[in-house]
């Protein structure tokens, strides 16, 4: 997550908020890092199991952390794969969606009828 900061000393407040073996959440590793090309600190994390702790529980608190310190989240990225049931997680949760699962996702509806092919 990119925050609207060059202040690392912040981040790493955020990050600590975060992580879980310094009071944060369960399954949740962060860090903070200065990434001085773009002018900005960034909150890395890790989230180990994200039906303990969903993605969107996550980015709520880095929300209020931010705020806390007058900042924002300029915008985040997703480093590698997350696992679908994540992501549909935040789409329901946002998105208010009711019947929203991995049924209704065209891409898995086409490789379930390829494999039964």
């Amino acid at each position: 997550m990119n925050l609207s900061t060059r202040d690392l000393a912040i981040g790493k407040k955020i990050a600590r908020a975060l992580h879980e073996k310094k009071g944060g959440l369960v399954g949740v590793r962060a860090m903070a890092a200065e990434i001085p090309k773009m002018g900005i600190v960034q909150i890395g994390m890790s989230v180990y199991d994200y039906e303990k702790t969903p993605l969107y529980r996550v980015y709520e608190l880095l929300k209020l952390e931010t705020q806390r310190h007058n900042l924002s989240i300029i915008s985040s990225e997703f480093n590698g794969m997350a696992p679908l049931g994540a992501v549909l997680d935040v789409a329901n949760y946002y998105l208010r969606v009711t019947n929203l699962n991995d049924d209704r996702i065209i891409e898995t509806a086409i490789c379930k009828r390829l494999q039964n092919e």
